[in-house]
């Protein structure tokens, strides 16, 4: 239905279906200027439209505009907005005692409560072996990444520090995907263990009382010996997009349009970790049987799944994580949920699923 032309497009479809039962005159096609939810330019031809065939109020309905774009200036007054009709009686519009079902009646079935009946339906295999929970995981995420694959190329992203521990870096994840990265590297010779930290707010400033807390402690690893690869994944760096409501977070739209070409964001997500992987573990200065990682709230949920799937993640760290998917289902309202959401994820397995199959490689700290 987005963009306005696929609106358009549905319309013309929708009339044809609708012409061959000779019932046109039952669909409207109704716009107006504005964004999306600016009804009230077009408000008394969307109520016409109902009080016609759900409603019938013959004398509202009559004293209506004809169904057209109400800004259409008129003829001979170039620059004339059109005078809205007075608006409709709350017998026509309003039919119970609030106005709303959810607080007229008790017992009243919302997506909420629809969605935990039907959740209680569903019985959680709880893959047994590890390669069923792998197997499972990409049919859910459809992460594609395996281990081990090419690793992915890198550009400088300029402002290294006077002591050339610190280097900015842009990894191509895929065509059109790149993330921002932050490398310590330790100056001492060799291999070294190394930490994979997924961060989100690496386009903060480094004055900001965490970004300064973070740089200060990596930048002591790195000096200790300790390699520090520091990966913002996709939306690399987030801010842009475009938000639906506060409460559904800033991926809601996101999520929604990557669900449209058979992707989740988590899962494309896992992808870039995998990749992120396959850079360090590549190079000269990382001992790649010695590399651990570590994420908090959202991110750790992607960090968990792709330990899952890389056995080269010797060990991980997660902070404020989803205990589990059912405890989603059991909030009315999950703040910013639509990043971790995974269609149909309970049919084949939970959170507690894959940190039962990590074992001593995991460590959660304040779930």
């Amino acid at each position: 239905m987005f963009p306005f032309e696929g609106a358009k497009a549905t319309e013309a479809e929708a009339r044809r279906f609708y012409t061959l039962f000779n019932a046109q005159s039952d669909l409207a096609f109704i716009t107006g200027p504005g964004g999306h939810g600016n009804l009230r330019p077009i408000l008394p031809q969307i109520l016409a439209f109902f009080a016609a065939h759900l409603h019938p109020d013959t004398v509202y309905a009559k004293n209506l505009p004809p169904i057209t774009d109400p800004f259409t200036q008129p003829p001979n007054k170039p620059g004339a907005r059109p005078a809205f009709p007075p608006p409709p009686p709350v017998s026509l519009v309003q039919v119970t005692p609030t106005g709303q079902l959810s607080s007229s009646y008790s017992n009243i079935a919302t997506v909420f409560t629809l969605n935990q009946a039907r959740a209680a339906t569903i019985t959680t295999p709880h893959p047994k072996t590890l390669a069923a929970l792998q197997q499972a995981i990409r049919e859910v995420t459809h992460a594609e990444t395996h281990p081990g694959s090419k690793p992915p190329l890198n550009s400088p992203n300029p402002g290294p520090d006077a002591d050339h521990i610190r280097h900015r870096l842009l990894l191509h994840s895929e065509q059109g995907i790149d993330l921002a990265v932050e490398f310590f590297r330790p100056t001492s010779p060799g291999k070294h263990p190394e930490i994979l930290v997924l961060r989100d707010d690496l386009d903060q400033p480094d004055e900001s009382p965490a970004r300064a807390a973070d740089l200060q402690r990596f930048h002591d690893l790195a000096v200790e010996g300790t390699a520090v690869f520091v990966v913002c994944p996709r939306p690399s760096p987030p801010g842009t997009e475009e938000t639906k409501a506060p409460i559904l977070g800033p991926f809601y739209l996101t999520g929604l349009r990557s669900q449209l070409v058979g992707k989740t964001l988590l899962g494309m997500r896992v992808d870039d970790v995998l990749h992120a992987i396959d850079f360090a573990a590549d190079g000269y200065t990382v001992d790649p049987s010695k590399i651990t990682a570590e994420a908090s709230g959202n991110l750790s949920l992607v960090l968990l799944h792709a330990a899952v799937l890389d056995p080269r993640l010797k060990h991980i760290t997660l902070s404020n994580i989803l205990p589990s998917y059912r405890s989603l289902i059991a909030t009315p309202l999950p703040v910013d949920a639509p990043q971790n959401i995974l269609p149909g994820v309970l049919r084949h397995y939970d959170i507690p699923d894959l940190i039962r199959a990590l074992g001593a490689r995991v460590t959660v700290t304040t779930p």
